[in-house]
């Protein structure tokens, strides 16, 4: 289904892990130029800032023909526009497909912005076509359109979309069939499923072209199991829906009564108690299964939910706790950094050069393979040469 060729992608991968084993000193020079030479580069993947730059010209190049045939008068009324984004996406997915297949543009820019373009002609003439309404359509629509491109083309920000999109059907679903006091609950019970599902498929072999779309899907399941849970969160989205709820509004007419109070959230100890533990729980996972995602993610939850309790609950000033909570931080790292000088556990403070687990590219076999597969003939003599030293005499080399 990925439109980059596959054995070119393993290629690839193969040599960003040599190179990154090389800065580490785990094979030698020789071995590092001979893996290189067995397997040649073949995609144009040019460095961050060249794809930025081509992405931007890409955009400014159709931009200014769009424009060219506006000015001509190839767009004349609202039928019009919707034929001329149908014309916009397929030519924009022809180039996209165009660059990979014939030019072996793998993530250059222009073949991303080629995606972009299809994808935003695709929703204009969704638009242009009235099929928006307070339902699910629009999500739908949206899900299967950055679901497709994120498995042609292995695009993160795509496949974010998806998810997002997904969690916005079931949502509105939901909420439209009356069953909004399960929300938080039904949402948790497919972060968690989501979560599991992604970890799992990213151990098939099949997926291994996916591996950034699924890193960063499983922290999106990470982060809508913690929303649905969140006190903030559940609760003001409590107070929106309920008809008892404050009105965005403070200032009433004359003579009208005002409203009563929002109703308090039920169950709140809950949600109290999981907008405290879970990111903890995230971090003691993370560092008991030495798992980066989780326990970057709950470092990162764990600011929201102080954020959680200091807008409830104000202790002291907020430029009062902003400088407890630095000096905190700063104390912790300090100790962190100075106890993993020597590594301890699994755990150290050196730098990590690995993209990826090395391991799993049996290096070591590969080297032998390359370094120790090639027969070189080996010139040899009859008997036994002297040496041009100090011996025998003979002549010939040894």
């Amino acid at each position: 289904m990925i439109a980059y060729n596959s054995g070119e992608l393993d290629k690839q991968e193969i040599r960003e892990e040599v190179q990154s084993a090389y800065r580490q000193g785990l094979i030698t020079e020789t071995a590092y130029k001979d893996i290189n030479t067995s397997y040649p580069e073949y995609f144009y993947s040019p460095n961050i800032f060249i794809r930025i730059g081509l992405f931007i010209l890409t955009l400014i190049i159709a931009i200014f023909g769009l424009g060219l045939l506006l000015l001509m008068g190839a767009v004349d009324s609202e039928r019009g526009i919707r034929g001329f984004s149908v014309f916009i996406a397929v030519v924009a997915y022809a180039a996209c497909e165009m660059m990979i297949h014939g030019k072996k543009h793998y993530k250059s820019g222009v073949d991303t912005a080629s995606m972009w373009m299809c994808g935003a002609a695709l929703c204009t003439f969704y638009f242009m076509m009235d099929l928006v309404d307070t339902g699910t359509s629009l999500y739908a629509f949206l899900f299967v359109v950055s679901a497709y491109f994120t498995l042609r083309f292995a695009d993160v920000p795509m496949a974010i979309i998806a998810y997002g999109s997904l969690m916005m059907v079931i949502f509105v679903n939901l909420d439209n069939s009356g069953a909004r006091a399960f929300l938080p609950f039904v949402i948790m019970l497919l972060s968690i499923g989501a979560y599991f599902g992604i970890k799992a498929l990213a151990r098939k072999t099949i997926a291994r072209h996916y591996k950034y779309c699924l890193t960063f899907l499983e922290i999106c399941a990470l982060l809508t199991l913690y929303m649905s849970m969140n006190y903030f969160v559940v609760n003001e989205l409590n107070n929106e829906y309920d008809p008892a709820g404050p009105y965005i509004d403070d200032s009433y007419p004359e003579g009208t009564p005002v409203p009563p109070p929002a109703k308090p959230l039920a169950l709140a100890w809950l949600f109290w108690t999981t907008t405290i533990a879970l990111p903890l729980l995230y971090i003691y996972f993370g560092l008991r299964k030495k798992d980066r995602i989780l326990l970057g993610t709950g470092l990162l939850l764990l600011a929201a939910a102080t954020f959680t309790v200091r807008y409830y609950h104000s202790i002291m000033p907020l430029e009062g706790a902003m400088v407890l909570a630095g000096i905190i931080m700063i104390t912790i790292a300090w100790s962190v950094i100075r106890y993993l000088k020597v590594p301890k556990h699994g755990f150290t403070n050196e730098d990590d050069d690995e993209k990826g687990a090395i391991e799993k590219l049996h290096l070591e076999s590969l080297v032998i393979t390359q370094t120790m597969g090639q027969q070189q003939q080996v010139e040899t003599t009859k008997g036994y040469g002297g040496g041009s030293g100090i011996g025998g005499g003979a002549s010939g080399d040894f």
